[in-house]
């Protein structure tokens, strides 16, 4: 998924998936994508969640942990690859969501390369 501004591409695509019925496996790489549009996308992506293993973000903005929560959920997620994001703090949200207390229940790889927020640390390392 490549994104510079709004599309409804992105909506179909991601509903579209789930009628793959042998599709088992799904790696998703975004680049460039407003993280906090990935929020609205929570709904699109808990339909496939069972087969996605593979997450990577490549240069998103707004990076926040509220932002990662929907891919903090997946139960099959095993790698998570986050390079050079453009992150926020607390103070862009008027309320922040409840995040889960243990997320990315399989995860094997986390790799991450840029600029890290306490929050986003809190994230990875304390749940």
């Amino acid at each position: 998924v490549f994104e510079i501004g709004y599309s409804s591409a992105i909506d179909q695509g991601l509903g579209q998936l789930c009628e793959l019925e042998s599709l088992a496996d799904l790696t998703i790489e975004m680049s460039t994508i407003n993280m906090l549009y990935v929020i609205q996308l929570g709904p699109k992506i808990s339909q496939i969640s069972s087969i996605i293993t593979r997450i990577d973000l490549l240069e998103v903005e707004f990076l926040h942990p509220a932002c990662l929560e929907h891919f903090g959920s997946l139960p099959n997620l095993k790698q998570l690859t986050i390079l050079n994001p453009a992150i926020i703090g607390d103070d862009l949200f008027l309320e922040l969501p409840e995040l889960s207390q243990t997320p990315f229940p399989k995860i094997e790889r986390l790799e991450y390369e840029g600029p890290i927020s306490s929050q986003l640390i809190n994230y990875f390392t304390i749940f």
